[in-house]
């Protein structure tokens, strides 16, 4: 029971506590919105190489390209197979974006399980599905070093990790994060309209 000379004190103690809880509420809710929305940055990227299917190395910035790219692997159950029917349906909606439909973009899977996940498996899942569509194999502390520029999550014991898309911009530069489990194709499509008026 409150007592009547200490209630202004109570009464002020619960409105403080609940307009912290009213501020960190509102904090968490624009950071979800920023990370279902896609997260706009500029970081520039180091340039990084990787090994494809057919065992030739490239370099990430030998071409230029819009760059949507992933690390994920196969073994994954959750988010890795919603990440590549996204990147799958991003690349169908482009094409049929007569706005769009020229710039060069790609599509890069980097495996973070290349001992589980073969050239041939690659292959199949990943490059066969077009020319705009590639997978990787990046030495361990390339890889390493790239995960730490993206501050994408290191794949755990668990097979845990960070598993957000990625959008670079030929100048190599961190564009866009989109990290939250549903992603519009459309929306997607207007912010890379926006990265590349920006670019010209």
């Amino acid at each position: 029971m409150v007592s009547t000379s200490s209630r202004p004190l109570f009464l002020f103690a619960l409105l403080a506590s609940l307009s912290l809880l009213l501020v960190l509420g509102l904090g968490w809710l624009v950071q979800w919105g920023q990370g279902s929305q896609g997260i706009t940055t500029e970081a520039s990227i180091t340039p990084f190489r990787w090994q494809a299917v057919d065992g030739v190395a490239k370099r990430s910035d030998a071409e230029p390209h819009y760059t949507y790219l992933f690390l994920g692997l196969f073994s994954c159950s959750q988010v890795c197979p919603l990440r590549i029917g996204q990147m799958v349906a991003l690349e169908r909606s482009l094409e049929a974006e007569e706005r769009l439909r020229q710039l060069p973009v790609r599509f890069l899977f980097v495996t973070l399980d290349p001992r589980g996940d073969t050239p041939s498996l690659r292959h199949q899942l990943i490059d066969s599905r077009s020319s705009r569509f590639h997978s990787a194999r990046m030495e361990v502390a390339a890889l390493s070093r790239l995960q730490h520029q993206l501050r994408d999550r290191p794949l755990g014991e668990a097979g845990e990790h960070g598993g957000a898309l990625y959008l670079l911009d030929p100048q190599h530069r961190l564009r866009r994060i989109y990290s939250a489990p549903q992603l519009d194709p459309q929306r997607l499509l207007d912010e890379l309209a926006t990265v590349s008026h920006s670019n010209t």
